[in-house]
């Protein structure tokens, strides 16, 4: 915020990483000054992102374009080094800031 008052915090509230199926997922929350939550469901294999509000209610998803040291990613970027493209699906209304935010510190903490 302009004024320096702390936004929001983000923490690990969940890791469930020896599911009997195989899947690892990990769910981060966001809780913002004014209490609203939002939460950042993380899947391991393969790597998506889902975001949603404290009702449920789907808010977005993200989920790699292409595998990031596969061929068709290397040849996607222009300046020859392998980067990371994501697509990312938000619904209708959604705070595209927060989302962003969200997926941006949590693909540095995963």
């Amino acid at each position: 915020r302009a004024d320096g008052e702390l936004f929001g915090k983000l923490w690990l509230s969940e890791a469930d990483l020896d599911a009997l199926d195989g899947t690892q997922h990990i769910v981060y929350t966001m809780r913002s000054a004014t209490g609203a939550e939002c939460f950042f469901g993380v899947s391991l294999s393969p790597r998506t992102y889902d975001v949603t509000d404290s009702t449920g209610r789907l808010l977005a998803m993200a989920w790699p374009e292409a595998d990031p040291g596969s061929q068709e990613m290397l040849s996607q970027c222009s300046c020859g080094v392998s980067s990371h493209a994501w697509q990312i699906r938000l619904a209708p209304h959604a705070d595209v800031s927060l989302v962003l935010v969200g997926l941006a510190t949590i693909a540095n903490l995963a």
